[in-house]
Order: C-alpha cells, then sequence, then structure tokens
C-alpha cells in the first residue's frame, strides 16, 4: 500500500504544549500513526550500557493511505496549520512524502534502539537483540503505524507507574491502546486480564500482532474498537489512558464507574501546565490523588476510587 506522510515541524519555545495541539489537529482529521517526534541523543555502539536519552519535541508526523483525495487533504491541512501557528506561538512548517509501508517501517529501524524504563522494563524493536540480565522484563514491539514505543516520555511515565503500582492478578483496560505496549507491559507485570480499546483499527491490528509476539495468550487479552463510552464499562481494576489533556478532562467522569472498589486510574499524556486543572476535575469526582509524576514538561497522575461499580467489562459478553 502507498502512503503520504504529513509532517509539521515546530519552532516554539513550548514544544510539548504545541506538540499535543497539532497531534490533536492531526486526530481529528483522520490521520493514521500520529507520532511525537523527539530528538535523542544516540548511545554509544554498545548501546546496552548507553541507551537513547529523551532530549525534547519538535516535530509531529502522520499518515494517510494514497488516494484522490490527497490534492484536497493538503489544501485543508495547510491551511490548518497556517491558522494553528499564531494560536500556539509557534512557526509550524508542513512538509508531506509519498512512502511504501514497507518503507516507513524500515524508517524506524534506523532510530529505534532497545530503551529502559524503570527498575525491570526493556523495550526492544522485534529487528534488534538484547542481552537481558535475570530481572529484565523485555517487551517485543514492532510499532508500525501506531502510537507507542516507549520513547517519548508519556509512554514512558506510563510504564514505570504501571511497574510501581499494578497489583498481579488484576483486570486492566487501556484507553487508546495503539501499538499495545501498555496492555504488554501490564500482561509481563501480572494482570490476569487486559482489555484495550482504540478507535484506530489499524492500531488494534498492530496491537494483536505484538501481543502475539510477546506470546500473550488469547484467553488473557480483548481488543474493542470503539470509544469508551461505546463499548466498555465497569469491572477493572486499574484502568490506564495515555492520551492528551484534553481528551483526559473528557474521560474523567466515565472512570468511576470503569472501576472496581479501590481501582486505579493512571492518566499521562497530560503537560505538566496542567496539572491543576486535572487534579481539580480528579477530586470533584470523588478520586483521591496518590501520585503525580513529571518528565520533561509532561506530567502522569495515579488517582484511586473509593466507588464499586458493577456491570461486565465488555457489553455483551458474560
Amino acid at each position: 500500500m502507498k502512503w503520504i506522510s504529513f509532517r509539521v515541524d515546530i519552532e516554539t519555545a513550548d514544544c510539548p504544549a504545541a506538540t499535543e495541539v497539532v497531534a490533536e489537529f492531526f486526530r481529528e482529521h483522520g490521520i493514521r500513526g500520529v507520532v511525537i517526534e523527539d530528538p535523542t541523543e544516540e548511545g554509544s555502539p554498545d548501546w546496552a550500557d548507553a541507551l537513547p536519552v529523551y532530549r525534547g519535541g519538535c516535530s509531529v508526523t502522520g499518515y494517510l493511505p494514497e488516494n484522490d483525495r490527497i490534492p484536497e487533504c493538503w489544501r485543508i491541512f495547510r491551511q490548518g496549520i497556517l491558522d494553528l501557528g499564531p494560536r500556539i506561538a509557534a512557526q509550524l512548517q508542513l512538509r508531506w512524502n509519498r512512502l511504501d509501508e514497507e518503507d516507513w517501517a524500515d524508517s524506524w529501524k534506523a532510530h529505534f534502539h532497545p530503551i529502559r524504563i524503570g527498575k525491570r522494563i526493556v523495550i526492544c524493536p522485534s529487528w534488534r537483540e538484547f542481552d537481558a540480565a535475570p530481572e529484565d522484563r523485555v517487551l517485543i514491539i514492532d510499532p508500525g503505524m501506531a502510537f507507542g514505543t516507549g520513547s517519548h516520555p508519556t509512554t514512558a511515565l506510563c510504564i514505570e507507574l504501571l511497574e510501581a503500582y499494578l497489583p498481579p492478578g488484576c483486570r486492566f483496560l487501556d484507553i487508546g491502546t495503539g501499538s499495545g505496549i501498555l496492555l504488554m507491559t501490564a500482561g509481563i507485570l501480572g494482570a490476569c486480564r487486559m482489555v484495550g480499546v482504540d478507535n484506530d483499527e489499524t492500531a488494534l491490528q498492530v496491537a494483536r500482532e505484538n501481543l502475539s509476539r510477546n506470546g500473550i495468550e488469547n484467553h488473557a487479552h480483548l481488543l474493542v474498537s470503539g470509544n469508551l463510552g461505546d463499548c466498555i464499562r465497569g469491572g477493572f481494576d486499574v484502568v490506564c489512558a495515555n492520551i492528551l489533556t484534553h481528551v483526559i478532562l473528557e474521560l474523567l467522569p466515565h472512570i468511576p464507574a470503569r472501576l472496581n472498589h479501590g481501582g486505579m486510574f493512571l492518566g499521562s499524556g497530560i503537560l505538566a501546565a496542567h496539572a491543576d486543572r486535572v487534579a481539580d476535575r480528579i477530586q470533584s469526582l470523588g478520586m483521591q490523588i496518590v501520585e503525580m509524576r513529571e518528565k520533561d514538561e509532561w506530567l502522569a497522575v495515579v488517582a484511586k476510587s473509593d466507588e464499586n461499580a458493577a456491570g461486565d467489562p465488555i457489553k455483551g459478553k458474560p
């Protein structure tokens, strides 16, 4: 399949805020595989001792299948990006490129190296090898055209918090599952049941392949197409959402009903500047904030619910 890549290069004093707005613009216009790209300092040739270090963000890239609507899409995107620039105090430049799906996949291979997150989790590309220590938990991943490699601070924060808070034997829900990286993390940390929901069919297919690649049995996970309010309801011990600030705020009123008594909500993709807004909303819903953790101007929050929600996790399932 032929694809068109759309890339926005950003010059601004506040990259996290600008990339959040641009990424949401892409998603609203149906662009798949939206990735916030961050420059990294490559490790030495012995990357097991010197893994990539996050340095900040400066571009957003997304993809559309090539068809006869591309010229009209380009016109709409170009005007939309021109309008966004002054609103977010940034200089934005939109570029496009034509490529095969295989070329897109190969472009990742030059830049995606094993990444250690937290104490035990190592994210390793499927095309590289890693000499794991006995205590390491290695996830083999091929991101395909879906978000989630572990290199972005928002994903890294989620993985760190899952390592800290996810109880073995729990039921886990991942909202906006992308590549399935958080489902896999929950699986290797001992969750007994994982459910991932995403409204992008491409992401769900990538997640299926990654779950299979890591030996997570079919009976232990379920992937659902749709939105939280359409297809998911209570019965989870941990609910995770690594999305964007305004989406987190929209989701929050639905979260207590999806949590078992004493269940935990992990929200990431939040700009640190919006910490008070998110904290106020969480507390207004009767949830208790356990921790707020920051990395490179991004924030993740852990909140505990005292509500007891009844009901099956998936409508129509026994």
